[in-house]
């Protein structure tokens, strides 16, 4: 965890409390000894539930609704994308393109996306009003807000 913090350009601003903030380090009936839960694994039912660590801090409007200009900035025009990531034939979790600790790049975005036993690099490039990603499980795509 040193080593990943030390060379990251993004730190999850909960770390600036400490671990405490999400996991409980003397036990916990959660995965990865957190205070809620959070799903193992990238391929997962995407449940509100599922993900209660997460919205102690973020509003789950960025994952629920199908349409917004206020939840999140990662959107095309209206059109929700945490949402479209999230379901479909491949349920995916937040940890498909997100470190939730730190990374290299904004928003917390993972250089590699494990897809299997291989590790797919995401390239993802920010815009001033988007983005784009151009990963190894899809065509380049581009997004504006």
């Amino acid at each position: 965890m040193d080593k990943l913090l030390t060379n990251s350009k993004v730190i999850h601003p909960a770390l600036e409390d400490g671990c405490i903030v999400c996991h409980q380090p003397h036990g916990s009936s959660n995965n990865y000894l957190l205070k809620s839960t959070f799903p193992a694994g990238n391929y997962v039912p995407s449940k509100k539930e599922s993900f209660a660590v997460c919205w102690e801090c973020h509003d789950s409007d960025l994952f629920e609704l199908e349409k917004t200009t206020t939840a999140t900035n990662f959107r095309n025009g209206d059109v929700n994308l945490h949402n479209v990531h999230r379901k479909g034939k491949n349920e995916r979790s937040c940890i498909m393109c997100h470190n939730v600790h730190a990374s290299p790049n904004e928003h917390l975005i993972e250089d590699k996306v494990k897809f299997g036993e291989w590790e797919l690099p995401i390239r993802y490039t920010p815009r001033e009003n988007g983005g784009s990603c151009f990963p190894g499980c899809h065509a380049e795509k581009s997004y504006s807000r």
